[in-house]
């Protein structure tokens, strides 16, 4: 999935753009039974039954009644949110001069990633290595994607395009999670995308067209691509939080049941 790193950024949010901004975005995986499976007003009554939340939420936004609601809680998360960004990668470090931030092999993979012959540079375009754009690759997959949300067919199987900041540790790779490694979505895009699995033209940005990349060719690139990566604004998880709910170490995962 992509990283959250720079989200803040993204003019419009999920794979298939709904979404016009963080606030909103927000209450997507919050309210949806796939992923948190909240409801609103059990949310709500939650957060406020624990005095710490309810302070700190009047400190937030004082003056405001009630402070514990949903506007706010949108706000308060995107603020979070806005602060996870990536700019000291190794990559921005040689952008900024300095000429040995990148081995001879990921410099090898920038000029192929900037090349006509890879064309990835038209739609990850720096610094952001994304663009407010929705394009068709061709990944097998019924899932109409932008083309659901704009009722336009021609944008059926369309999705955004994701940043490539720390693509090195966000897969598996494209919407439905398909590629599980990097080498394989260069694969999947010097066959042409989803041509070779017989996506019709329509379907296919019209940049998107094979290319012969040798075993060292795509190592570089690959290597180019990690060399993204910079989670130095990575936050410091809270030793405890007030709802004395417990706090995951990295890589860890917490689940709680979700209320009837």
């Amino acid at each position: 999935m992509p990283t959250l790193y720079n989200v803040g950024f993204k003019q419009r949010l999920f794979w298939d753009r709904r979404a016009p901004s963080l606030e909103v975005q927000v209450f997507g995986p919050l309210f949806s039974p796939d992923e948190m499976a909240a409801q609103p007003a059990p949310l709500l009554a939650r957060l406020r039954s624990i005095p710490a939340y309810r302070e700190r939420f009047e400190r937030a936004f004082p003056g405001v009644e009630p402070a514990v609601s949903l506007e706010h809680l949108a706000r308060a998360l995107s603020a979070f949110e806005r602060t996870l960004t990536s700019q000291e990668s190794r990559y921005d470090q040689w952008a900024a001069g300095d000429r040995d931030a990148l081995t001879l092999s990921e410099q090898r993979g920038l000029r192929l990633f900037r090349s006509l012959k890879t064309r990835c540079f038209e739609c990850h375009r720096p610094p952001t290595f994304d663009a407010p754009l929705s394009v068709g690759v061709g990944v097998p997959s019924d899932d109409p994607g932008v083309g659901a949300v704009t009722g336009h067919p021609a944008q059926r199987g369309f999705f955004g395009v994701p940043t490539l900041r720390n693509v090195g540790a966000t897969g598996p790779y494209m919407h439905n999670g398909s590629l599980e490694t990097l080498e394989a979505v260069v694969g999947f895009y010097a066959d042409g995308g989803g041509r070779a699995f017989g996506a019709a033209p329509h379907q296919m940005h019209d940049q998107i067209r094979a290319f012969d990349l040798s075993a060292i060719e795509q190592s570089d690139l690959v290597a180019f691509l990690r060399s993204l990566g910079d989670e130095s604004m990575r936050p410091i998880p809270p030793k405890a939080v007030p709802s004395g709910l417990p706090v995951p170490l990295a890589g860890e995962q917490v689940f709680e049941e979700a209320s009837p």
